[in-house]
């Protein structure tokens, strides 16, 4: 019922490989974000989630195009789109460290980047050691 609990959500789909998955396949408008933050504990409103983008990335947007403002709007790269239609991984969700630092700060998070590194690929492994995470596109 809050934008922190919107930041709390993305943090979490950054961290975590099945929630990322999940929202990676799943179709991108505010209503599907915000029923999967609700299955995955976070609960907010359609209007928390367009104030989060608003504020975490300084554009004016709406609910039509919160979610393509939040992950750059991008389409997938031939890469990703073979991972997903080959079953053979997933294509990371990710999240530009621009956009993760002013979460951080904004929502009292901390430095939520101090511990990822980008590799070659769409995802993150931590830094202090060992789990791979979905992370940075935008």
């Amino acid at each position: 019922m809050s934008q922190e609990k919107v930041a709390e959500f993305v943090k979490a789909v950054a961290e975590k490989k099945d929630l990322n998955q999940k929202v990676a396949a799943a179709e991108k408008t505010t209503t599907a974000w915000v029923q999967l933050g609700k299955q995955a504990g976070f609960d907010f409103s359609k209007d928390d989630f367009v104030g989060f983008v608003k504020q975490v990335t300084g554009s004016a947007v709406t609910e039509k195009d919160a979610v393509s403002t939040l992950i750059g709007g991008g389409e997938m790269n031939d890469t990703q789109l073979e991972a997903v239609s080959g079953g053979a991984g997933f294509a990371a969700l990710s999240f530009s460290p621009a956009i993760m630092t002013r979460m951080g700060g904004a929502f009292n998070l901390g430095n939520i980047n101090a511990s990822f590194v980008k590799t070659s690929g769409p995802e993150f492994v931590k830094s202090s050691g060992g789990g791979q995470f979905g992370g940075g596109i935008i």
